[in-house]
């Protein structure tokens, strides 16, 4: 399929710094944790009185939350307590932003409670606010065309997750967050993170921006033709195109395999019914399956009719569908026929399933290992699921792996999930526009580049990329310290990245404490890298400072190094035989004077 079919849509995700929407809480956190408590929330119906598929798929999970206390919370995050006056400041970031996509700014804000039931919100409901409608973002190839703007509160940050329960930290809950979502007009991956470059720059731009890894989340909207699908919270550019790209492939092929199935069954409609087969597995060699059936739990096998073939052959993947759904009500045991025999399941299991079942020879089978209780909402949930892909719809939500692969997540939600929140008034917006306003406006991307490397006299490549990277509050903190603007970017964009790449991560505080050595003891360039390579190894910044290691060679020393090297070398095959001799740094002035 050619990328002109595909239509592809982002909503970017900002995390705001101007303290948490609806209450006085800081939006950092410093560490404590005082307390935890455990909720169940269930599903309700919205303002017509529907109840969302998504919120009843949650519902059937039938998880436990336990939520932990941290010194960035109140009773607002509990829910123990009404949200207070929206956040001015952050509110004013919103219209700000808005008004440099030159987008349509509301009269009124009202803010709605967005049903949701997973647990990422203590309340069972997420509070979300349009403030701006329209509106379009410049890139490289062409206007993109900006559909909503919108300020709501983030999620709780889920630490872990063990079965039936999730364990959630209340330090995200409440922090600003600010929502722009696109038209479809975005051309292909690439072009998805340019955008997703140009909007988060903008948001960063008003000086508001919350410095963290999960800062900015991008939702990756797409469609084949076959629904949308939402991919989402990809918190990292590069996972844009790979989440974009697998996921067109694996509908491409879920459309060829469901294509191949509707010829098998015909007008049959699909059919899940579990028998109890835990008698066949006495005794068996399978690992899996005799550590699941010793925790208490059972075998049940299905007939999947006309899927023989089809769950895992090539890039024909149904079987992956149905366990990507089982695991998400926490059973870790499903196995098919086409993978088998395997996982130490030989021919006596399987003849013996197949007596049970009576396949015909196009006809699959699976097994799961879960408990009595689940096997009603696994036949429900298995049969639903097939069901909307064998009609070729095929939208959902999805989330995405490290490696760029996706897997299911929920059904896609719709407007049945909305309705208004009642503990707070309407704002007017209208009397804002010009607080906002004289704010001053946001700078776009190219030209926060400009104005930096004209400030700094550094180069337009450097500049461009410490913008893009989100990395121009180090570069000044850095060059503040340092007094040299050229050196600053070198170690952010290069040494650093390398060091990090190799050996391990370096806290920005502690490049910072070695920027502020070096210039207190007149260390130059190749001693702070000595240094930087020594944090990136796990050293602290204490053991760093003692290390001898980081002085240069003294003019003595070099001198007679020097001496014992053979004459004809060039310049640089000098420094790289002294540098097989001594891990020192090298002055290189001192080294130019001498050679001369």
């Amino acid at each position: 399929m050619s990328h002109a079919q595909i239509k592809l849509g982002l909503e970017i995700h900002v995390q705001l710094n101007t303290g948490k929407l609806f209450c006085q809480c800081d939006s950092v956190r410093g560490g404590d944790k005082s307390s935890s408590f455990s909720r169940r929330l269930w599903a309700v119906s919205g303002e017509m009185g529907l109840t969302d598929r998504a919120v009843s798929y949650e519902k059937d999970r039938a998880r436990v939350f336990q939520y932990e206390i941290t010194d960035n919370s109140c009773l607002v995050e509990m829910d123990e307590d009404p949200p207070h006056p929206i956040n001015k400041d952050a509110l004013l970031v919103a219209l700000r932003v808005a008004l440099a996509l030159k987008s349509d700014i509301l009269d009124h804000l009202t803010v709605m409670r967005k049903i949701v039931v997973d647990g990422s919100n203590t309340a069972g409901f997420q509070r979300t606010s349009l403030v701006a409608l329209g509106g379009h973002v410049e890139t490289s190839r062409g206007p993109v065309k900006i559909l909503t703007i919108c300020i709501e509160e983030d999620s709780a940050r889920r630490v872990s997750e063990d079965g039936k329960k999730v364990l959630y930290s209340l330090d995200r809950l409440g922090i600003p967050l600010l929502e722009i979502a696109t038209g479809p007009d975005i051309k292909d991956e690439a072009h998805a993170v340019e955008v997703a470059r140009e909007i988060s720059f903008l948001v960063a731009s008003s000086g508001h921006f919350r410095s963290s890894a999960e800062a900015i989340r991008q939702d990756v909207n797409l469609s084949l033709g076959y629904g949308r699908v939402e991919i989402k919270g990809v918190s990292k550019l590069s996972l844009i195109s790979d989440g974009a790209r697998n996921e067109i492939n694996r509908q491409l092929s879920l459309a060829k395999a469901m294509e191949a199935l509707k010829n098998n069954i015909g007008t049959e409609s699909i059919e899940i019914k579990f028998v109890d087969c835990s008698a066949t597995f006495v005794g068996t060699e399978s690992k899996l399956v005799s550590k699941e059936l010793e925790n208490g739990r059972k075998a049940f096998c299905s007939l999947l009719k006309g899927m023989n073939g089809l769950l895992r052959k090539g890039d024909l993947r149904i079987g992956k569908e149905i366990a990507d759904l089982v695991k998400l009500f926490g059973i870790r045991g499903l196995l098919h026929s086409d993978e088998l025999p395997g996982y130490g399941i030989g021919s006596r299991e399987t003849d013996s399933i197949k007596k049970i079942l009576a396949p015909a020879a196009n006809d699959a089978f699976m097994i799961v290992l879960c408990n009595d209780a689940q096997v009603k909402t696994l036949e429900k949930e298995i049969k639903e699921r097939l069901t909307k892909l064998l009609s070729l719809d095929f939208s959902e939500t999805r989330s995405v792996s490290e490696d760029g692969t996706t897997y299911f997540l929920r059904p896609l939600p719709g407007g049945e999930r909305m309705y208004p929140e009642t503990d707070i008034p309407n704002v007017d917006l209208v009397n804002m526009i010009a607080e906002a306003m004289d704010l001053g406006p946001i700078d776009s991307l190219s030209t926060a580049a400009e104005k930096l490397q004209k400030e700094y006299d550094i180069s337009a490549q450097d500049s461009s990329v410490l913008v893009r990277e989100f990395k121009v509050n180090e570069f000044r903190e850095l060059t503040a310290i340092g007094q040299d603007a050229r050196l600053s970017a070198r170690m952010l964009l290069q040494t650093i990245p390398e060091l990090e790449n190799h050996k391990g991560k370096i806290e920005f505080e502690n490049i910072a404490n070695i920027f502020r050595y070096a210039r207190e003891n007149g260390l130059k360039r190749e001693s702070i890298e000595v240094m930087l390579g020594l944090i990136a190894s796990g050293q602290s910044i204490e053991q760093v400072i003692k290390d001898p290691g980081i002085l240069p060679l003294s003019e003595a020393e070099l001198k007679k190094i020097l001496s014992e090297i053979e004459d004809g070398l060039k310049p640089g095959q000098i420094i790289a035989k002294i540098r097989k001799l001594t891990k020192r740094p090298i002055d290189t002035e001192v080294l130019q004077r001498l050679l001369k």
